[in-house]
């Protein structure tokens, strides 16, 4: 058994992101205008792609065969 192991990755990165965003409040309100209430939300779904990359290492310090502590460092970014 090796106590110390590490692994270095990376490569390329799809990103996609679909997300329910507000639209629109409507809402009710009457005089003397210090107070509204809220009575509908109008919803729309927005979603986009890119590509990037990703880098990173796992380093794991092992005590024995079951038992160690590692960290693990992710680096990830987009094109711009």
């Amino acid at each position: 058994m090796d106590a110390l192991e590490i692994s270095l990755f990376g490569g390329p990165t799809l990103f996609h992101l679909n997300q329910g965003l507000i639209t629109a409040v409507q809402y009710d309100h009457a005089y003397p205008f210090d107070e509204a209430s809220f009575t509908a939300a109008t919803t729309a779904e927005q979603s986009d792609s890119t590509i990037g990359f990703n880098v990173g290492t796992d380093i794991g310090f092992f005590f024995s065969d079951t038992l160690g502590i590692g960290a693990l460092v992710h680096y990830i970014d987009r094109f711009a």
